[in-house]
């Protein structure tokens, strides 16, 4: 499950001829037979913070602990783990739940 890889963001926004799965998803929200759309995740944060970019996620379910900012991946820069927490206050300034 989950919004977890460039692949995964590439099959949602940008999947050439064979067509987008947001714009499927948008669909069913213009039809309303969905009502809102978000994702969960696994990812390292800079995919999650290129997601909720997009402006097109109500919210997201991702991993962030009171002890401290981590992602479940576990992936980093030059030894570094990437956190959450700033994709928190960005999905807060998007006006996404959490």
């Amino acid at each position: 499950h989950g919004l977890n890889t460039d692949d995964h963001y590439n099959w949602l926004f940008d999947h050439g001829e064979k067509g987008n799965l947001i714009d499927a998803l948008k669909e069913l929200r213009a039809e309303g037979k969905i009502r809102h759309i978000g994702f969960s995740t696994h990812a390292p944060a800079h995919i999650i913070k290129k997601a909720i970019e997009t402006d097109v996620f109500d919210y997201l379910n991702l991993h962030y602990h009171f002890m401290g900012s981590y992602t479940a991946s576990g992936d980093g820069t030059e030894g570094q783990l990437e956190g959450n927490a700033e994709n928190i206050r960005l999905a807060q300034k998007h006006d996404m739940g959490i």
